[in-house]
């Protein structure tokens, strides 16, 4: 998933848009970031709003992974 963030002056995200990625994590995704912190940028010695993409990746914890697992037949998971 990416996302083009508006980061504030003060380092804090003020606006968020999604760049690519699935539609049904989009949302989680933007929540994450939204509650980032961010190095102010600096131009000249002041602070200034500066524009950056995130990319936030989504992992499936390892108990939901079976299905890919090569032993999942004998755990009792049915392979699709």
């Amino acid at each position: 998933m990416t996302l083009q963030a508006i980061v504030a002056k003060d380092g804090s995200v003020k606006t968020i848009n999604t760049v690519s990625g699935d539609p049904q994590l989009a949302a989680a995704a933007r929540q994450a970031v939204s509650q980032w912190q961010f190095k102010p940028y600096t131009q000249q010695g002041r602070p200034a709003e500066f524009q950056t993409n995130v990319t936030v990746n989504f992992r499936l914890p390892e108990q939901f992974s079976a299905l890919s697992h090569p032993q999942a037949g004998k755990m009792g998971v049915r392979q699709m």
